[in-house]
């Protein structure tokens, strides 16, 4: 039985299969962002109502058991889009600053990224720990974030910054103050007595570690039983799951006859498996359809976690000895498209490849000083040079 073919799921699969690609740590592995205007829930009060941006960010794939990246038939690089952007962060604690990783796509793997001095402090001082049987030296830290671009949906007051002893912070060119869009508070709202400049809904960029980042996208199990199409509830019947090779497109599970169980289904479905019938490995596609959508000549499709408003709170660790918290998504309202109120503009997604760009090494010199050096460094080779067939 065959359901139909496309080649570029053979490397790109779905939203669930991506994210979990995503999170996997390559076989050689050892806060704070920058950004001014970041987006986080709230940790006391109410759930914000939120809404995320579905993206178009071409990123490469990257074959991670050989630490190279992923080339076509044709012998380009294979590009997948994906809503959200993930990018590793540095941090140094000594002297409270953050910055964008610049090794690339490869700078997982030993001598195949980009240059980065952030990483040279990072690994330098891997080493000195392993050598020495220590946690020490530790102050240069490595972390791998995910970006979304967020809408709140809420009323945001334009006030000005103030600095730490609560004076106003001006723009020294144009002698005017610094702006912040804070959310309104609801009732006794100061900014509103105040007569600060509103508007309706406020963009931010927001990031996550892989904690939230899993937290997040296992709820696409539950909203994908719905449908964006006709928007209608627990209406999305799945068929089978298809090898994605072009010239295959058989069914690896038809769930008309499998007895494999929903847990076992998942499990296989997650990660690249070998078609029986072609030998292929990569991901496989999922075949579905809407029962209300197929009565009226339709053909749905499967909502994901950007068709919903959500309602998002963290919850702090009890433990007074750490800050984690822990992201809870309260309620899901959809799908649907996102209001019209919130004008044209509102609705797309922000630059998060200029957001979340590499910090230039001229700008992680000036931040972070010279990384520290035992003159026995792996050389760094360009990432053209690591391909996979």
């Amino acid at each position: 039985m065959a359901f139909g073919k496309d080649r570029r799921q053979l490397y790109a699969g779905n939203d669930r299969q991506r994210a979990r690609r995503s999170t996997k740590t390559p076989k050689r592995s050892g806060g704070g962002g920058f950004y001014g205007d970041m987006y986080k829930p709230p940790t006391h009060g109410n759930p914000d109502i939120i809404r995320l941006h579905a993206g178009d960010f071409k990123v490469p794939l990257v074959d991670e058991d050989k630490g190279e990246l992923i080339i076509d038939d044709v012998g380009q690089i294979v590009q997948v889009s994906q809503s959200y952007l993930k990018y590793v962060e540095h941090y140094h604690g000594g002297k409270k600053r953050s910055s964008t990783c610049s090794a690339g796509p490869l700078g997982e793997f030993k001598g195949k990224g980009e240059p980065c001095l952030a990483c040279d402090w990072f690994w330098w001082e891997w080493r000195q720990r392993q050598a020495n049987k220590s946690d020490h030296p530790k102050a240069m830290s490595r972390r791998t974030m995910w970006g979304f671009s967020v809408l709140v949906l809420a009323p945001h007051h334009k006030v000005e910054q103030t600095d730490n002893e609560g004076n106003v912070r001006m723009n020294d060119k144009t002698n005017q103050p610094y702006y912040n869009w804070e959310k309104c508070t609801g009732r006794g709202c100061q900014n509103c007595a105040a007569g600060k400049e509103t508007k309706q809904g406020h963009r931010q960029p927001w990031s996550m570690g892989k904690t939230h980042f899993n937290t997040l996208f296992d709820y696409t199990s539950v909203l994908g039983k719905h449908c964006r199409v006709c928007s209608q509830q627990d209406c999305i019947e799945d068929l089978a799951w298809i090898c994605s090779n072009p010239e295959c497109g058989e069914a690896v599970i038809d769930l008309g006859t499998s007895q494999l169980t929903d847990e076992q289904v998942e499990t296989m479905t997650l990660d690249p498996v070998t078609c029986p019938t072609c030998r292929v490995e990569g991901f496989l596609r999922d075949v579905y359809s809407c029962r209300n959508c197929s009565t009226t000549g339709r053909e749905g499709e499967r909502a994901t976690l950007f068709d919903f408003d959500l309602y998002v709170k963290r919850v702090e660790d009890p433990s007074p000895d750490t800050k984690a918290t822990s992201l809870q998504i309260i309620r899901a309202v959809g799908p649907k498209p996102i209001d019209s109120m919130y004008g044209d503009e509102m609705r797309k997604a922000l630059d998060l490849t200029r957001i979340f760009a590499p910090t230039a090494l001229e700008r992680q010199l000036s931040m972070f000083g010279k990384p520290p050096s035992s003159g026995a460094e792996p050389q760094r080779t360009p990432v053209n040079a690591g391909v996979s067939q």
